[in-house]
């Protein structure tokens, strides 16, 4: 048997499926008729030598043994057993045993949720020992190829405790969806990080004292999710049944009426606005030449392709439903550059998520240039002020993985942390100095700024739950990454020098696919050393303009208080149904307090009737002037945990208040034409989706306080 078999199957299956540039309806109809729920691997199962084959599907059956008529749950523990054990005693046959396993999970689950092929044959290795453009014979032209003998969820595999309970229930909840979430309040007892950090001391339960009462003001420039889509493609699908949206091989399964006119799919998004006036946004060759645009000639894809072709075709500056294309980006970064020139911005923050959502197509080389291209592109026009990046969940390959350095792994996921700080040092970000400290924490770092303020970045793919790795010794090492010590060793600095600080990442820890542990741990170290230390968060990832408040331990001298607040940016990308947006920030000198906020957006179903036009980038709101209308919060006081736990958590809580909860959900969406309508069709309450989405996630700062609110 071969060693050498494809990388990323899920590649192969698009190649074989849907990869396809489709001239006209008939193909459109062939290819939305076929099957596309086949299993994917079943090529690689009748391709295998048949002792092979046999093997496996032998070992198939011993597996439905041992899992047993029990519940899913043990069911699932029983299968990690089995496996364990059969690695441990046949490590010639491993590479077997995950084509099994990936066997069992489609035969047993929906395979959409966990029975993704990179959940059971990832690898890095060749990203790292061969060079990243060099292509594989894969027997598929263009594709890449994998040694299964040694692939990385075998390594994972080889190092998991399968005789820890609560381990096998942790992984199975989060891996499987087949277990509860266990008991962790026992667990997180257990690593007793309290003993990382001296006692808080009383005058630390409240902000440091400051000698001016009249201090300076400044403004800081944040944005996230960029996603740029080198793979955007004009005249594509734009309403397409698989995400992302705009590529070549887009497609939508339903397929258009033989009189459809995609007109009628503009004019939805466009309800205020007639169709007579409408001028289709087709400019295939439209480009910023430095900071001049360039619209270049229309192109007529209807004529093109046919009238029915699409249900909405793509237009030039992207779709609700696809990522950022690249001419987006640069346009966004071009309106911050103006709002500079006014504004002085001392520094900016970028929380992350730079790459494409299409998990298909990407690539270590597609991924490396998104980023590079991005952050030149942030250093050309925003005139070198410092940008304090985050990496993102999108900003690896394979997908959200990252391995533990402290494991003496064969650093195959290190080659991005490490592109990435070697770029952010080229764009005279950060000294050349702290290289090598910066590459040693993942390309999380701590930045002092020239007024003394310090943000400490993290980088949350160390607490994301896709990261298989962080699953290893849950139960048993609360700091698998180093990334909690690092940060409470900054803290414990700060603290002694009576300095606040900024912290920064790309996942809130309150969301759905953060390790529960982890986001437990990070709120103790929050209520040990907020608010005197820690000022303010901030987060990416959800692509809404939201706020969480974080509270008190309820054991403190004053509990269940608020302490400090997380801002969630909006973010710049579309993808999820949203208008593209950012914010800057009036921040008080010496106490680094945020006085106010201002955001901007742009209608982007605007730019793909208005002749292939510039976006306008309009003024969204002001914090203080829209969570406090009537002016009763000082206006010398900062907005702070309690200011927001005063005019919004405490209005969301009331399921009555219908029309400040749509007001807050229009943020999140910033007006797009779909965003949800929070009234319940009784009129009288909002919809359970906004109370969780909107009170949840606000008023709660880990994900197991969220998840018991859901519940109620």
């Amino acid at each position: 048997m071969q060693a050498n078999f494809l990388l990323a199957f899920i590649c192969f299956a698009a190649a074989a499926v849907i990869a396809q540039v489709v001239p006209n309806v008939e193909q459109l109809k062939a290819q939305s008729l076929q099957k596309r729920d086949e299993d994917l691997m079943e090529p690689v199962f009748k391709n295998l030598p048949s002792k092979d084959y046999d093997y496996i599907m032998y070992q198939l059956k011993q597996l439905q043994i041992a899992k047993g008529n029990v519940s899913k749950c043990d069911q699932c523990k029983n299968k990690m057993r089995f496996v364990k054990k059969l690695i441990d005693e046949k490590p010639e046959k491993a590479h077997l045993t995950t084509l099994m396993m990936y066997k069992d999970c489609v035969l047993s689950t929906t395979p959409y949720m966990y029975c993704t092929i990179g959940n059971f044959f990832v690898t890095t290795k060749a990203y790292t020992d061969k060079k990243f453009d060099q292509k594989f014979e894969s027997g598929i032209d263009g594709y890449e190829v994998v040694d299964f003998l040694d692939n990385d969820f075998l390594d994972f595999l080889g190092r998991f405790n399968t005789s820890d309970e609560f381990d096998l229930e942790y992984y199975c909840h989060a891996q499987m969806g087949s277990c509860d979430l266990p008991d962790l309040e026992a667990v997180v007892d257990s690593f007793n990080i309290e003993s990382w950090w001296p006692e808080k001391k009383p005058q630390h339960y409240s902000e440091p004292k400051y000698n001016k009462t009249n201090r300076e003001r400044f403004n800081v420039l944040h944005m996230s999710d960029a996603h740029i889509q080198f793979t955007y493609e004009q005249g594509t699908e734009a309403k397409c049944s698989q995400l992302v949206c705009g590529l070549t091989k887009s497609f939508n399964k339903k397929l258009v009426e033989q009189n459809y006119n995609f007109t009628s799919a503009f004019a939805a998004d466009n309800p205020n606005k007639s169709p007579k006036d409408f001028k289709f946004s087709f400019y295939p060759d439209a480009h910023y030449d430095g900071q001049k645009y360039v619209k270049g000639e229309y192109y007529d894809f209807p004529k093109s392709r046919g009238w029915n072709f699409n249900f909405q075709p793509a237009t030039v500056f992207g779709a609700y439903l696809s990522d950022t294309p690249e001419i987006l980006v640069n346009n966004s970064l071009i309106e911050m550059a103006k709002m500079h020139k006014d504004k002085n911005f001392e520094f900016a923050l970028y929380n992350g998520d730079t790459a494409e959502h299409d998990l298909q197509s990407v690539t270590v080389d597609l991924v490396k240039s998104e980023e590079i291209r991005t952050f030149k592109a942030m250093r050309q026009y925003l005139n070198g002020i410092p940008v304090l990046p985050s990496m993102g969940n999108h900003d690896t390959a394979p997908y959200g993985l990252l391995a533990p350095l402290r494991l003496d792994y064969n650093n195959s996921y290190r080659w991005n942390n490490d592109e990435m700080v070697d770029v952010w040092i080229g764009n005279e970000w950060f000294k050349q100095s702290e290289k090598q400290t910066m590459k040693d924490h993942y390309a999380a770092f701590s930045y002092e700024t020239e007024r003394g303020l310090k943000v400490i970045t993290l980088n949350s793919n160390t607490y994301y739950q896709s990261n298989t790795w962080r699953f290893l010794n849950a139960s048993s090492d609360p700091d698998l990454f180093g990334g909690w010590k690092f940060l409470v060793d900054e803290l414990i600095e700060s603290e002694k020098k009576n300095q606040r600080v900024w912290i920064s990442a790309h996942v809130p820890p309150n969301k759905d696919d953060v390790m529960p542990i982890d986001s437990l741990i990070f709120q103790k170290i929050v209520q040990r050393f907020a608010p005197y230390t820690i000022a303010n968060l901030y987060y990416g990832h959800t692509h809404n303009d939201q706020k969480i408040v974080a509270y008190s331990d309820a054991k403190s001298p004053k509990p269940n208080q608020p302490i400090t607040s997380a801002w969630v940016i909006q973010s710049l990308t579309p993808f999820g149904n949203h208008n593209p947006a950012f914010r800057y920030y009036e921040v008080e000198d010496e106490s680094f307090n945020i006085m106010n906020s201002f955001n901007y957006y742009t209608k982007l179903n605007e730019t793909y009737v208005n002749g292939g036009e510039e976006p306008v980038w309009e003024y969204e709101y002001s914090a203080r002037a829209a969570y406090d209308p009537n002016n009763e919060w000082p206006v010398s006081a900062p907005l702070n945990a309690t200011f927001w736990d005063k005019f919004a958590i405490s209005k969301m809580k009331d399921p009555t208040n219908i029309k400040f909860n749509q007001m807050y959900t229009d943020y999140q969406y910033r007006f797009s034409p779909y965003t949800p309508n929070c009234t319940h069709p009784s009129g009288k309450n909002i919809t359970t989706s906004c109370y969780v989405n909107n009170y949840c996630n606000a008023a709660n700062l880990d994900i197991v306080s969220v998840e018991e609110c859901m519940k109620k």
